[in-house]
């Protein structure tokens, strides 16, 4: 699944929003996730154990912000339960309070990603995604040097510059990202699209580029769909 808009979900089992099981496989990508909610664990993703065999969940630049769960075991943003598996790559992870637990015999892989929660991994960290307006459903990056803004539907400037742009696998693609860019991802649902926020050609904030400590920055509902590009390559 691809460009979607999940939200203001309630499941009182696992999976708020998205709930794998059976041997399930789902690839997601580009997806924005946010206000679901749920009684267990996996507000927004739970991948669970079936008869048939182990479940998987692969996100790859999702964003996933604001689920909540009440099941007491934590992993508001992703559950992975009894030997099933998890990866996410450019992703964010914020809002949710606890945003990851994993069961015995499950595995949970992150890389490139930014969370509330530390996690273990290449390329991850900590730290406030600047979203622009998460009480009107705004998930866009705030940049100083622009970030479109789909009440005006126009390019806008902020004061302030998410530490989520330029940030994703250095391997990944681009190229959809309009200019200027830091030649190099985004992290979350909004990268490699034409609403991919913008940075300068070295990829740091123009008031960060005098800073000697940016050297130590990591090197780094089903019903809505999402903003879609035409011709946009997923």
């Amino acid at each position: 699944m691809s460009g979607n808009v999940i939200r203001n979900n309630y499941c009182p089992s696992y999976g708020g929003a998205v709930f794998v099981d059976e041997g399930g496989i789902l690839y997601m990508d580009h997806d924005l996730i946010y206000n679901n909610s749920t009684s267990l664990e996996g507000a927004a993703v739970a991948a669970d154990y079936g008869g048939p065999g182990s479940s998987y969940v692969y996100l790859t630049n999702c964003t996933i912000a604001n689920n909540h769960a009440t099941g007491g075991l934590g992993g508001n943003a992703v559950f992975v339960d009894v030997s099933s598996f998890a990866t996410a790559i450019n992703c964010i992870f914020y809002g949710n309070g606890d945003d990851f637990h994993v069961t015995g015999g499950s595995s949970l892989t992150v890389t490139y990603t930014l969370s509330e929660e530390p996690v273990a991994g290449q390329g991850n960290f900590q730290g406030d995604p600047l979203f622009a307006d998460t009480a009107n459903g705004d998930f866009h990056l705030r940049s100083t040097i622009g970030r479109y803004d789909p009440q005006s539907q126009s390019w806008v400037t902020d004061g302030m510059h998410s530490p989520a742009i330029d940030a994703g696998d250095p391997a990944s693609a681009y190229v959809n990202e309009p200019s200027p860019h830091g030649s190099r991802i985004n992290l979350g649902h909004d990268g490699n699209t034409a609403y991919a926020s913008l940075s300068n050609a070295t990829g740091i904030a123009p008031a960060l580029e005098d800073d000697p400590f940016i050297l130590t920055y990591p090197n780094s509902k089903w019903n809505d769909p999402l903003e879609k590009v035409p011709g946009e390559q997923r």
